[in-house]
């Protein structure tokens, strides 16, 4: 038998992070080591694994641009093996049923983890410009994820009231493959949205 619920795990994180400004350009990074312990004792924790994210920004023409590449390496990838039934075997009738919830629970939870694959790969590209004296700024954010072939598109139009207070509208549309984290959260999350964001 198999219960889902939320489950907490102890992990420990040693990043860094560096900004290098060249003329008009600015070159950012972000590494992190994701240390994970008894990662083969239960299907919800993940994987001991390597996170980086390397940026580029530029401004020209009053417009900013930042693309970013996006990566993850697993530590002591395994691939999952797919249980087959056999037909002609009872024992494999009577246990396959549970076998094939386990797969596909850890299948999933490596889809959630960013784990599906030994290396992931995936690149973002965010254009933004202000107006009027920066009361207004317009961004839209582009997201594509080359291991899971998932995409995203986020339009974001923002209003600045008064320096604690900012009214946002925009969009949301994110699309993937049968079975892919954004395959099951686009029905959920795609459309339009307004957030009124307070500083203080």
């Amino acid at each position: 038998m198999i219960t889902y619920a939320p489950k907490a795990y102890l992990k420990n994180t040693l990043g860094a992070d560096f900004a290098i400004p060249v003329s008009t350009w600015i070159f950012r990074g972000e590494m992190a080591y994701n240390f994970v312990e008894n990662k083969d004792k239960h299907m919800y924790i993940p994987q001991s694994d390597f996170s980086y994210v390397f940026g580029i920004e530029k401004n020209w023409n009053d417009f900013i641009f930042i693309g970013q590449y996006i990566g993850k390496k697993v530590s002591d990838f395994s691939e999952l093996t797919e249980p087959i039934l056999n037909p002609a075997d009872q024992l494999s009738l009577m246990t396959f049923p549970m076998e094939m919830a386990k797969y596909e629970s850890s299948l999933f939870n490596r889809k959630i983890f960013n784990q599906q694959e030994k290396m992931n790969h995936a690149v973002s590209l965010t254009i933004s410009r202000s107006f009027a004296y920066e009361v207004w700024n317009a961004e839209l954010t582009g997201f594509y994820n080359f291991t899971s072939e998932e995409w995203m598109i986020r339009p974001q139009l923002t209003w600045k009231i008064s320096d604690a207070l900012a009214l946002a509208v925009g969009a949301q549309y994110m699309k993937g493959p049968d079975k892919s984290l954004f395959y099951y959260s686009s029905p959920v999350l795609n459309g339009a949205f307004a957030e009124l964001k307070v500083s203080f």
